[in-house]
């Protein structure tokens, strides 16, 4: 199931798994961006679409850039290939002490195209509903049993936005502040 294969994705994206190695091609992000002078700014030097400062404001956690990895193939669409961002908090521990993940992949062009028509088809295979969310302009959001999956954009450029392993608990908190997530995307 694709929570599996996000789960074993972000492992090994991260470097996170108990050996503490990491992937040569994955970059160390930058110390976390400048806060953003005001709402709607434009995305800070790292490239990622959403500013841990933003992440932080919007779920009232502690959040760091932790990787970024340009023109990065999709673990779940071969071929496919989208800038990738993580970014993780200490303040709530997941399962083995890691931290909390939330995952931004910005794909643009036909690759776009490939990622909204998967992310459509995934929603439906693990049994959830995708819907409009009036948080941000042309946001689709899968809500199932498991965390909230959401995908932004029109046209040629869309950003899926998705935590990564979180527990039941932290699953339940986060929900209550998604919407305030995903209108802080650029």
């Amino acid at each position: 199931m694709r929570t599996a294969v996000l789960i074993a994705a972000a492992t090994l994206v991260l470097g996170v798994s108990g050996c503490g190695s990491s992937p040569a091609a994955v970059q160390p992000a930058a110390p976390p961006p400048a806060p953003a002078a005001a709402s709607g700014a434009e995305p800070d030097e790292s490239g990622c679409p959403l500013s841990a400062e933003a992440l932080s404001s919007a779920t009232g956690m502690t959040w760091a850039l932790r990787t970024t990895e340009p023109d990065h193939e999709l673990e779940t669409l071969p071929g496919v290939k989208a800038d990738v961002c993580v970014l993780t908090s200490d303040d709530r521990p997941q399962q083995g002490g890691d931290p909390l993940v939330l995952r931004v992949d910005t794909a643009e062009g036909a690759d776009a195209e490939k990622v909204r028509t998967e992310f459509e088809a995934s929603c439906s295979r693990n049994g959830g509903t995708a819907t409009d969310s009036s948080a941000a302009t042309g946001t689709r959001v899968c809500t199932s049993e498991y965390l909230p999956e959401a995908l932004l954009g029109d046209n040629d450029r869309v950003v899926e936005v998705y935590y990564v392993a979180a527990d039941q608990e932290t699953a339940k908190e986060l929900e209550g502040s998604f919407d305030k997530v995903l209108a802080a995307v650029q």
